[in-house]
């Protein structure tokens, strides 16, 4: 895969297999657009790859678009995109006392 001036969103870019993706990838010539919730690793790991950061909740189109809206404001345009947010819980689907609450499900799916 040629990086060199590509474009890239890393949804989950903050920390974990994100920012090593979105590193990997800045070493490799790419510009990179980190979407995550923590704010503060997120601006540290774009302003030290030179790339851009953008507040996301995953599970929310507004929140998407606005990353698309300046990525393309600042790089002109995406070539890529990496899903790399994710998050888990510590109970099973279905363990010994039942299913998992629905809620909880409900969170996993959507990010």
């Amino acid at each position: 895969m040629q990086l060199n001036d590509s474009v890239i969103i890393i949804t989950g870019g903050a920390s974990g297999l994100g920012e090593a993706t979105a590193r990997r990838f800045a070493n490799g010539g790419a510009r990179v657009c980190i979407a995550d919730l923590n704010e503060t690793a997120g601006v540290a790991v774009a302003e030290e790859l030179g790339g851009l950061f953008v507040r996301c909740n995953v599970a929310s189109a507004d929140d998407a678009q606005q990353v698309v809206d300046q990525c393309l404001e600042r790089f002109g345009r995406i070539d890529g995109l990496v899903n790399c947010a994710g998050i888990g819980t510590p109970a099973k689907a279905v363990g010994r006392d039942g299913p998992l609450a629905l809620e909880a499900f409900e969170k996993i799916i959507a990010v």
